[in-house]
Order: C-alpha cells, then sequence, then structure tokens
C-alpha cells in the first residue's frame, strides 16, 4: 500500500514574492508533486476545505494580509483550528503573529515576540533595499542575510544537530511558550552578510528561535525565520 501523501497548498498571490518556487522545488526533492496553487479568491472560497498543509512563503506581510482579508483570516483560522498545517517562512512567518497593526490585526493567531522588531533603527552597515520595512510606528530589520547556522533541539529519540540555512528577511522568534521552539540561530557563518553591526546582529538573533511549531487547537502553525 503506498504511504499517504499530504495534500499541500502553495499561495501564490497578492503579496508573495517569487519565494514560493523555492518550496515547490523543496517538495518536489522529496518526491511531492501533487501541489495545489492559491491564490486570495481561492483561500476566501473555500480553497483550503481539501488540504492537509497551507504554504505562505516570503513576500509582503502587508501586501499578503490585505490580499486576504478578514475572509482569508477566517478561512486560515478555520483550517488550522479543525486540523489543517500551516508552514510559514518570512512574510508567512510574521502574518499570523499578533499585531494591532492593520490589517495584520486580522491575523492575530499566535503568540510570538520578533526580535528584529525596533522603534529606533539601527545604522545600517552595508546598502540594502532589504534592511528595514516600516511596521506601524516601528520597525522590521534585518541584521544579516545569506547563510546562518541553526540548531536543531534534540526530539524524542533524538539528538540535536547543527546545519546552515539562508536567510532573507525572517524574523527571530521568543515564542510564549519555549517548548515550542524546535530550532534556534546558533551563529553567523563566514558567508554571512552583515547588514547591521555584527553585535546587533548577535543581540537580534543569536539564540532566539528559527523554527517554532505552535499548537493550535486541533491544527498547528510552523513559523519558519530561514
Amino acid at each position: 500500500m503506498d504511504s499517504y501523501l499530504p495534500k499541500i497548498g502553495v499561495y501564490a498571490g497578492s503579496g508573495t514574492s517569487h519565494s514560493w518556487l523555492w518550496f515547490v522545488d523543496l517538495f518536489e526533492q522529496a518526491g511531492m508533486y501533487d501541489l495545489f496553487f492559491l491564490d486570495e479568491n481561492k483561500v476566501r472560497e473555500g480553497g483550503l476545505d481539501y488540504l492537509d498543509v497551507l504554504v505562505m512563503s516570503g513576500g509582503d506581510t502587508f501586501a499578503v494580509a490585505a490580499a486576504l482579508g478578514a475572509e482569508g483570516a477566517r478561512a486560515i483560522h478555520a483550517f488550522v483550528s479543525g486540523g489543517g498545517v500551516y508552514i510559514g517562512s518570512c512574510a508567512g512567518a510574521y502574518l499570523p503573529m499578533k499585531s494591532s497593526k492593520k490589517p495584520l490585526d486580522l491575523f492575530n493567531f499566535v503568540d510570538v515576540k520578533i526580535t528584529n522588531l525596533s522603534k529606533i533603527l539601527p545604522k545600517m552597515e552595508m546598502e540594502s533595499v532589504k534592511f528595514s520595512t516600516s511596521y506601524g510606528c516601528d520597525f522590521i530589520f534585518h541584521p544579516v542575510r545569506e547563510a546562518v547556522r541553526l540548531n536543531m533541539l534534540p526530539g524524542p529519540g533524538k539528538d540535536s544537530f547543527s546545519f546552515d540555512a539562508p536567510l532573507y528577511g525572517g524574523p527571530g522568534m521568543i515564542p510564549e511558550d519555549p517548548s515550542w521552539t524546535l530550532a534556534y540561530y546558533e551563529s553567523f557563518l563566514p558567508k554571512t552578510m552583515f547588514l547591521s553591526a555584527r553585535k546587533i546582529a548577535e543581540q537580534t538573533l543569536i539564540g532566539t528561535g528559527a523554527v517554532i511549531r505552535v499548537p493550535y487547537e486541533s491544527g498547528c502553525f510552523y513559523l519558519l525565520g530561514p
């Protein structure tokens, strides 16, 4: 009997960048070719009803939230609370975090502190259009780009291990419940590009959550910085 493969939906609607294609490459390498692609209209009109997993990649968090709107937020809430799995990276990770900023306040699902959020923008050490973005009266800033080293915490019957991953604007995270953390930012690498002072980068990311799993009623949110 063939093993069951989950029905995976990849959001490729308004607000996303080309990074959803990286998820497609990842799933193809894992032998998962039966993917469903959704835009904001399909999410609002019941497109999540027959999925097991919803993947939300990088892009503009505010634009994604505005495109999905209240109907899209309700659809994601019903999907995850009913047992669905949400996987979000970069903008997709910021989206379900609790916020008072409109329209992000429609997606107040998980209690996670963003470590790269500041009222005062640090000095930019390297010219980059990806360094920061407004977040109400505050700023989301990106202290580094490219390769970083993560440490995957031990699971049942498994030891911890380190691995390298690319970071392009994702958050450092401090979850309300420390047990939600699956991997943390361990160190920087020779290929790491510092957009802020190294000390600020270390204070912002090292030791904070890079991958977290947040239980949510019958489902869960997986939020990825890298």
